[in-house]
């Protein structure tokens, strides 16, 4: 870490706790609830596609054998669970398929919404009669804390992953303000949660754990805060601790100010981005500069020579080989992406499967991607510009030609209307037309309702 004195160290444990219990809704910008209207229905649509992927219905078909107090709907399912396993499975379908939103930061993100919507839904049933605007204040701390405890590595040690290591304290901060913690428990939920810290980069493509492990801490989260409940006590100093606290162990060096800094007043969850394409975040953009040349442009694949990739030098290592083995391989793979959107010209759900993968038109064109590392934008990068992930293709065809995309700064924000009609086409076919308009109006308003609980019955399959 730093090398700060003891003395000097912010006590962010219990800031953190205060802005959860003190935060009002009528603290929280207008502009900030209208992303997280469409924040969490983004969250609940890609979670319940989530739900019917095999690698997610092994692990849920488990958990329902288990079985326990009905006490929350499990997404895209008939089943109730207790709410700590509810909230397990359904954080676990809702990052299935790389398709559920993220932060980015210096290029570095993490995906804090796949720990605190499922948390916060599954409270908020156990609970009954939770207003819509508490609801929407819980989901805005939650969301806020889990980005800021990510923000607050100005160097972190290699081998992790960020979501693991950061989300749970975002599902516990919005469990607890749900279930009316005062600062003293909130602190203990965060202490509580930070024993579920856990989740390393070092997961093969063949492995389905990948998807569990943000499960899990948004379990942790929400353990922590029903336990913090009935006071049982929490490391109320874990962020700070020098020896065997958060930072402490997960750190190169700790950045305070990126974490307490604002707070309150800066709202960097107003910031959260939807994906367009379920693929890694850092190849969106790539794949989007292809699809603007697919539009603009008069060719077919079969003219075409080489794909000429320019990104930073962090997405360069995402180049998994030319035939991904798994679907996780190819939605990690930026040649697989980049190929996609040329055959597509964008990149549907129903696009990413391993018949596509395997296509000999697909394995054509990814093996035709070259990647290049852009020095200016490694530089855009180092400079602090606020480009995520700075991006252009050139696509050469067989007879010489050149064709250019033009510079693509990040991917692109969804529109509200482009997020609703993205759950329309996630959650029609597992629960139904009607239901899936009514989830939608619910967000829509759910700022305006006297109580959530009309969401409940909506989630589950037809």
């Amino acid at each position: 870490m730093s090398d700060q004195t003891t003395s000097e160290i912010p006590k962010a444990t219990r800031r953190l706790a205060e802005f959860a219990v003190n935060t009002k809704y009528e603290d929280l910008p207008s502009t900030l609830i209208d992303r997280l209207r469409t924040d969490a229905l983004d969250g609940v649509a890609v979670g319940i596609y989530g739900s019917t992927l095999p690698w997610i219905t092994l692990a849920t078909e488990y958990w329902e054998e288990i079985g326990g107090k009905p006490e929350a709907t499990v997404w895209g399912r008939k089943s109730k669970l207790p709410v700590i396993m509810a909230t397990l499975a359904n954080s676990h379908a809702q990052n299935a398929f790389e398709y559920d939103d993220t932060y980015n930061w210096r290029g570095l993100g993490c995906h804090t919404g796949n720990n605190v919507i499922p948390a916060s839904i599954a409270i908020s049933e156990m609970l009954g009669g939770v207003p819509g605007r508490e609801f929407i204040t819980a989901h805005a701390i939650g969301m806020e804390i889990g980005i800021r405890i990510r923000l607050g590595f100005k160097e972190k040690r290699l081998g992790h992953n960020y979501t693991a290591i950061t989300s749970t304290f975002g599902a516990a901060a919005a469990a607890g303000r749900l279930l009316g913690l005062n600062v003293d428990q909130m602190n203990w939920a965060l202490g509580s949660a930070g024993s579920y810290v856990g989740g390393y980069l070092t997961v093969p493509a063949s492995s389905m754990v990948k998807r569990m492990v943000n499960g899990r801490a948004a379990q942790g989260g929400v353990m922590g805060a029903l336990l913090a409940k009935r006071n049982f006590t929490g490391i109320e100093n874990f962020l700070e601790a020098e020896r065997g606290g958060y930072y402490g162990v997960t750190a190169i060096e700790a950045d305070w100010e990126a974490l307490l800094g604002g707070l309150g007043e800066t709202w960097n969850c107003a910031n959260v981005f939807t994906k367009r394409y379920p693929i890694c975040t850092s190849i969106i953009g790539p794949a989007e500069a292809v699809s603007q040349v697919v539009r603009d442009e008069d060719f077919s694949v079969d003219e075409v020579e080489k794909i000429k990739v320019y990104t930073t030098s962090a997405v360069q290592p995402l180049i998994c080989g030319a035939l991904p083995e798994t679907i996780s391989a190819a939605q990690l793979n930026l040649a697989f992406g980049v190929a996609t959107a040329m055959v597509t010209g964008k990149i549907d759900p129903r696009d990413v499967n391993m018949e596509k993968a395997k296509s000999s038109v697909i394995d054509n064109l990814m093996r035709r991607v070259e990647p290049i590392a852009d020095a200016e934008y490694d530089a855009r990068r180092k400079d602090g510009a606020p480009d995520r992930y700075p991006t252009r293709v050139e696509v050469i065809l067989k007879d010489g030609r050149m064709l250019k995309s033009k510079f693509v700064p990040e991917p692109s924000t969804m529109t509200p209307a482009e997020v609703e009609s993205k759950a329309n086409d996630a959650m029609e076919d597992i629960i139904g037309k009607d239901s899936t308009q009514q989830i939608i109006e619910f967000f829509r308003g759910i700022d305006k309702l006297d109580t959530v609980n009309g969401l409940f019955g909506l989630l589950k399959a037809n």
